[in-house]
C-alpha cells in the first residue's frame, strides 16, 4: 500500500523559492514528518594546483607528527 506524499511538488517548489529568495531555512511538520528546505550555498572552488596540494600534504604531516 502506498502513502500519500507529505508535501506536493508545487508546495516544495514554493518553499525552495522562498528559502532562496529570503536566504533562510524553511521547516514544516505534517503528520509527524519534518521537511526542511534551505537555500543552495555553493562551495568555494578547491584550488587543485600543485602548490595547494603540497600545502595540504604539509598540514597533514604536521598534524600526524604533532607539530603546531
Amino acid at each position: 500500500m502506498t502513502r500519500t506524499a507529505a508535501i506536493s511538488k508545487s508546495e516544495l517548489n514554493q518553499l525552495a523559492a522562498l528559502a532562496t529568495a529570503k536566504n533562510v531555512m524553511v521547516e514544516i511538520v505534517r503528520n509527524g514528518t519534518t521537511i526542511r528546505v534551505s537555500p543552495h550555498q555553493a562551495r568555494p572552488p578547491v584550488d587543485e594546483s600543485e602548490e595547494s596540494a603540497l600545502d595540504r600534504e604539509l598540514e597533514a604531516f604536521k598534524v600526524k607528527h604533532g607539530y603546531s
